[in-house]
């Protein structure tokens, strides 16, 4: 299943992250938790204002500025959350 998160930057910027997860057929069952390792990124998007930048291609090269890590944890705690 497709789905996305917005992390916001500030007032006016955010990172669009559109992800496919597909363990989510296995949380139907009560004691089986979600699980955040059944995701992939797709695309990435800086919103600035009005424009829209896919910066998918890029991503890797500005994880230090953009915390990489804190976008896998934002998704990892909203899968685990749904």
């Amino acid at each position: 299943m497709k789905d996305s998160i917005t992390i916001e930057l500030d007032e006016n910027n955010y990172v669009e992250v559109h992800f496919e997860c597909w363990a989510r057929g296995k949380w139907l069952d009560y004691d089986v938790p979600p699980d955040p390792s059944g995701h992939e990124i797709e695309t990435v998007e800086l919103h600035s204002g009005k424009s829209v930048i896919d910066i998918t291609n890029i991503s890797e090269e500005l994880a230090s500025a953009l915390n990489y890590d804190k976008v896998e944890e934002a998704i990892n705690e909203y899968i685990e959350n749904q």
